[in-house]
């Protein structure tokens, strides 16, 4: 439990109070969705240049749309050290209105004569196009058995292309041999961010853009980990949603489901956040797809709502994600409240952190947030501040409380937080 209460004022003392709770469940019960049924696997040995499939992925809404595949051949090691990738040319009327494939179909299933064959997760790197790589099925699969940690190497940012790939490549789009990329990269993933401002929203892009992160952020509305309906079950081809934090800031990566089966979900086909050892803590949710915003120069990506919860992403690996259906489990509830004007304008807020680690930066956020809504300005002025943070660690529970009185000549705002972020 987190409690953090400030006085804020320009040259008349304005009144703000914020709540941050650390620690405690959310209510949620277990999801009763149908399962899907578990589809056949085809070797990725035996996938071949000129195979056709059908893959599914959705554009809006939450339907799964097909689109065809068409193999042009396989890297062996081209991911790494014994993990190949399919290289596959694209095609469906959503694909050609978005001129390539776009940010948000990681994930779409390709099937072949109803064998599973891949999960599309790589795409060129000179800009929008029908080409995509995929991720074998059989290599996602494993992830399903919670397979030995991978080491602290990050996957390889870029897939290089043979000689022969690439003319293959260029023949399909219809370009030189020499105009068209000598690489393939994974694909960003969408990361839907509510209840934060624009500068808050800056902020997180610059540090996207210097850590080099792969993703790329929209505005998008807040979600929750209550379960979905019992009758929306996941089902592969579906929108899927990996979220860090619910409520006011809701911070969740947007994707596609490729597998459904025995109460497991696999979806992405690449990592999300991807931790060294393997294993990780994130809410898995539905999504609801508004549209695909088409961006000839970054790359189009689909804009989504995070929908009801599904369970719990618990592998971030190579190969993708898992969830485990009806597995909800408890979150750290941050709440605030905010005066502002002497008490004339207030609001309460609340936010749901789903892991630990992500703590010190989204109640700091989330915290911000609410100021600057709050208050409705960004200036200097002066703070009187308290907050308790509260856990539990082996030895029982503790609780942290502190107040302190902070002053600006720029922006009080922002710097009434820094004592409770260290803490924090």
């Amino acid at each position: 439990m987190q409690a953090f209460r400030a006085r804020l004022g320009k040259r008349h003392v304005a009144v703000l109070s914020i709540v941050a709770l650390l620690g405690g469940a959310l209510a949620t019960g277990p999801a009763k969705a149908a399962l899907a049924d578990c589809p056949e696997v085809m070797p990725v040995a035996e996938v071949t240049k000129g195979m056709v499939g059908t893959g599914y992925s959705v554009s809006e809404g939450t339907e799964p749309e097909p689109f065809t595949a068409e193999v042009l051949g396989v890297l062996e090691n081209g991911i790494g050290p014994g993990r190949d990738l399919i290289v596959v040319d694209t095609s469906s009327p959503a694909i050609e209105e978005a001129g390539g494939i776009w940010y948000g179909m990681s994930g779409s299933p390709v099937y072949v004569n109803g064998e599973f064959i891949g999960a599309l997760a790589y795409g060129l790197t000179w800009g929008p196009s029908t080409i995509a790589g995929l991720t074998p099925a059989e290599d996602m699969l494993k992830i399903a058995d919670r397979p030995a940690a991978m080491g602290a190497d990050a996957p390889p940012a870029k897939v290089e292309l043979s000689k022969t790939m690439k003319s293959r490549i260029a023949r399909a789009t219809g370009t030189s041999e020499s105009a068209s990329s000598s690489s393939m990269k994974r694909l960003l993933t969408p990361v839907s961010i509510s209840g934060i401002g624009d500068r808050a929203m800056d902020e997180l892009s610059e540090t996207i853009d210097r850590e080099k992160l792969p993703l790329v952020l929209f505005k998008g509305s807040s979600g929750s980990a209550a379960p979905a309906p019992s009758d929306v079950a996941p089902a592969a081809g579906g929108n899927f949603a990996a979220a860090l934090s619910y409520g006011d800031v809701t911070y969740a990566g947007v994707g596609t489901i490729s597998y459904v089966c025995e109460g497991k979900v696999l979806a992405f086909g690449h990592p999300f956040n991807y931790l060294p050892e393997g294993s990780t803590t994130a809410g898995a949710n539905h999504a609801e797809a508004i549209t695909i915003v088409n961006d000839s120069l970054g790359g189009s990506f689909k804009l989504a709502n995070i929908t009801g919860g599904i369970g719990t992403v618990d592998q971030d690996r190579f190969a993708g994600i898992r969830a485990i259906m009806g597995d909800f489990r408890p979150t750290i509830p941050v709440t605030s409240h905010i005066e502002a004007d002497g008490g004339l304008t207030q609001r309460d807020g609340a936010s749901d952190i789903v892991t630990s680690e992500y703590v010190p930066y989204l109640a700091w956020l989330h915290a911000l947030s609410n100021i600057d809504f709050t208050r409705d300005e960004i200036d200097g002025g002066s703070s009187t501040a308290s907050w308790t943070i509260s856990g539990t660690s082996a030895s029982g529970p503790w609780e942290l409380t502190r107040s302190n009185i902070f002053t600006s000549d720029y922006d009080v705002n922002y710097e009434s937080l820094f004592e409770m972020q260290t803490h924090l």
